[in-house]
């Protein structure tokens, strides 16, 4: 998350959809940094928290002040195709868990993916910095039900949105700094998916389809 109250914008950074992009971008301008940048425990929310991935609602209670800057200043994040980040999102959880060495074995890779699908939980992609990249897309852009976030923009569109967004905020349109590899690719393991993950997928992200218009028919 960026909050520059010198440009007057804020940046919410939805995991796993160009964050690091333009993060690297737009740096210069952070005024809270580094307030919202690596792990700690908040008192108000009673837990760990990763303090880069905030939902709306727990940026609402946890830092009021800086959630009041969403309608106080123009606000934009990225949205991405829910299939190809949860791939993404799979394989920072096995860096965060350990296991990232394991998924150059296809046979390991395949099997913990659709475990990892198998096991998604409401409660721990919201709360949990371990599984926070898989937190559903739509709680970085509303709170309460009321879009809070200004500008949506896509992964898949990434140069063209962020340019349009740059414009918008009123800083110079400079290129954005490039995409990573795992967002450049679709994030990888295209053969993860099987009938019974894509499903899963499908329906635990049902929301993120709908609101920002991805097709459900399949990875």
């Amino acid at each position: 998350m960026i909050v520059s109250d010198r440009a007057r914008f804020v940046f919410i950074h939805n995991p796993k959809a160009a964050g690091t992009a333009v993060r690297r971008t737009l740096a210069p301008l952070d005024d809270a940094s580094p307030a919202f940048w690596k792990f700690g425990f908040n008192f108000r929310l009673g837990r760990r928290i990763d303090k880069a991935h905030l939902p709306l609602d727990d940026l609402a209670r946890a830092f009021p002040a800086a959630f009041a800057k969403l309608g106080a200043y123009r606000s934009f994040t990225f949205v991405r195709n829910p299939y190809q980040r949860t791939r993404s999102a799979f394989a920072e959880w096995c860096v965060r868990t350990g296991r990232k060495r394991k998924l150059a074995d296809p046979d390991w890779a395949r099997s913990a993916f659709r475990d990892y699908v198998a096991a998604l939980d409401p409660t721990a992609v919201r709360s949990s910095p371990t599984w926070i990249h898989a937190c559903p897309q739509h709680l970085f852009v509303f709170h309460r039900g009321v879009q809070a976030c200004g500008r949506v923009g896509r992964t898949e569109s990434f140069e063209a949105d962020y340019r349009s967004i740059a414009d918008w905020i009123g800083v110079e349109p400079a290129p954005p700094a490039p995409l990573n590899e795992s967002a450049r690719r679709g994030g990888g393991g295209r053969d993860w998916y099987d009938a019974a993950s894509a499903r899963r997928v499908s329906e635990f992200y049902a929301a993120d389809f709908e609101l920002f218009g991805y097709d459900r028919a399949g990875p």
